[in-house]
C-alpha cells in the first residue's frame, strides 16, 4: 500500500521519508522534532551546519522529461501532414495552377 503525501496529495513509494514531487518530509513528526532539536544543539555548539532547506531533496521538475513528450507528437503530425500532401498532390498542383493563373499582373 503506498502513502499519500500531504502536501501535493500524490501516492509516493512505501518507505519513503520525502515526496518525489514537491520534497515534502514523510517522516513522522516525533522524528522532525528530534531532527530540529539537534540542528539547534548543533548550531548552538557552533559546528559548520547547512542551512535548513539544503536538508530537503529538490523536486524533480516535470519539465526535464517535456522534450520526450512533445517530440512524438509533433512527428506524428508531420507523417500526418506529409501524407495528406502526397494524397492530394495532384488536386493541389490543379489548384494552384488555377489560382495562381487567376491572378493578373497590371
Amino acid at each position: 500500500m503506498s502513502k499519500i503525501c500531504p502536501n501535493c496529495l500524490r501516492p509516493v513509494r512505501t518507505g519513503a521519508n520525502y515526496c518525489g514531487f514537491c520534497g515534502t518530509s514523510l517522516i513522522p513528526a516525533t522524528r522532525d522534532a528530534s531532527a530540529a532539536e539537534s540542528f539547534v544543539s548543533q548550531t548552538s555548539a557552533g559546528t559548520n551546519v547547512r542551512s535548513n532547506s539544503s536538508l530537503r531533496p529538490s523536486p524533480k521538475s516535470s519539465k526535464a522529461r517535456r522534450p520526450w513528450v512533445i517530440t512524438p507528437i509533433i512527428m506524428l503530425f508531420l507523417v500526418i501532414a506529409l501524407a495528406l500532401i502526397v494524397r492530394f498532390w495532384p488536386e493541389i498542383t490543379a489548384n494552384l495552377f488555377h489560382i495562381v493563373s487567376s491572378i493578373t499582373l497590371p
